[in-house]
């Protein structure tokens, strides 16, 4: 189980390259990022922020809008024990993405 508790939050600014491998072939010629790579970049911003934390399980997620390649964006973590908020918007302000993750700790 997570240890921070209290609402702990965190924001981690991203960028999603158009060369990134899943990007050709998804939707070409309007090219989108894929929501695998939008949750890999949650998850991967949940490690850099709670050290030794792992996602364990997906509660809820929401995409209302696309992102495109290379355009900025940031997520925003609201983490309270083992349950992760996250919101995703782009630079405009616009939210495109939000949901709920069970995270724990890895054990050493």
């Amino acid at each position: 189980m997570m240890t921070v508790t209290g609402g702990a939050r965190c924001v981690i600014r991203d960028t999603v390259d158009a060369s990134h491998a899943a990007i050709p072939g998804h939707f070409p010629g309007h090219p989108v990022v894929p929501a695998v790579v939008l949750l890999e970049r949650v998850s991967r911003a949940v490690a850099q922020s709670y050290a030794g934390a792992a996602i364990t399980r997906i509660e809820h997620v929401k995409f209302v809008e696309v992102l495109r390649p290379g355009e900025p964006f940031e997520i925003v973590l609201s983490i309270d024990d083992d349950i992760v908020s996250f919101q995703c918007a782009k630079d405009a302000g616009s939210l495109f993405a939000s949901g709920r993750l069970r995270a724990e700790v890895n054990a050493a």
